[in-house]
């Protein structure tokens, strides 16, 4: 029987055993004589010298003076075709940080229903946590996959803001910490402070600095260049929220030129 989404769904009639019949002695026309051997139920003797097999829901076929089984079982191995597979599923990991995420089983697609065991292995940034298709700060989880999934795996090569002006923050593909997410320009780890290491337009780590890699026009770190895969991701109560960036095919995503008229920084907007 076929079990699977095919051209035939019906169990044929089991054959005990067959021989082809005695040429010699040919049933007579309408017979309903067996074998001797016998054919299981649903096989009978139609017209001289031959044998007809019927399966219930399939195409009869006959197999005559000389025939072989192996014709009937070529039949129906050809008709159950797998027309429906079994669908497979991506596992998409993006790490951002010193760090990698190992796979088992390794591969990245899966059949549907697969156990997939992720585990997070710090290169030198601490763990954080996990963002996208997964939350929480476990290194290690455990997945069943239904579907394609893209998942965040974080490590920070920065220490977290003080306690006292903790709050939305915004890192960098490579781990590094870009500053608090604050319209006060009085905080210095902010990126609305223009003397602060993260709001100078001069500053190494500044998202409003051109000529930074992380405020540049080009290159996967910076969240201006529409086609960065990789730009800064804007993190709140250990958890990802979204992609700081102009790349529409990424998502959930805010606009950096929308981001600074946010902590009024309207200057530096470039659109």
């Amino acid at each position: 029987m076929c079990n699977r989404a095919g051209v035939f769904l019906a169990r044929p009639q089991r054959i005990a055993a067959w021989r082809p019949l005695d040429q010699t002695a040919p049933a007579a026309e309408g017979s309903d004589r067996r074998s001797e051997d016998g054919i299981g139920q649903g096989g009978r003797i139609d017209r001289p010298g031959t044998l007809q097999l019927e399966m219930p829901n399939m195409e009869t076929r006959w197999l005559g003076r000389g025939g072989s089984l192996a014709a009937a079982v070529l039949f129906a191995a050809v008709g159950c075709i797998d027309v429906n597979p079994t669908q497979r599923h991506d596992v998409a990991v993006t790490v951002y940080g010193r760090g990698q995420v190992l796979l088992d089983p390794p591969g990245g697609r899966y059949p549907d229903g697969t156990q997939v065991t992720l585990m997070a292995v710090d290169d030198g940034d601490g763990f954080s946590f996990w963002g996208q298709g997964l939350s929480g700060d476990d290194p290690i989880r455990h997945i069943t996959v239904h579907e394609d999934i893209s998942i965040l795996a974080l490590f920070e090569s920065a220490p977290r803001p003080s306690a006292t002006h903790d709050g939305p923050f915004l890192l960098a593909h490579d781990g590094t910490f870009l500053g608090l997410i604050t319209d006060n320009p009085f905080i210095a780890n902010g990126i609305a402070s223009p003397l602060g290491p993260y709001g100078d337009v001069e500053s190494a780590t500044c998202i409003w600095n051109p000529l930074s890699e992380y405020g540049a026009d080009s290159g996967d770190l910076s969240p201006f260049p529409p086609e960065a895969d990789t730009p800064p991701l804007i993190i709140a109560d250990a958890a990802f929220v979204a992609f700081c960036t102009t790349n529409t095919g990424l998502a959930p995503r805010h606009d950096p030129n929308d981001l600074a008229r946010d902590v009024d920084r309207q200057e530096v907007a470039r659109d």
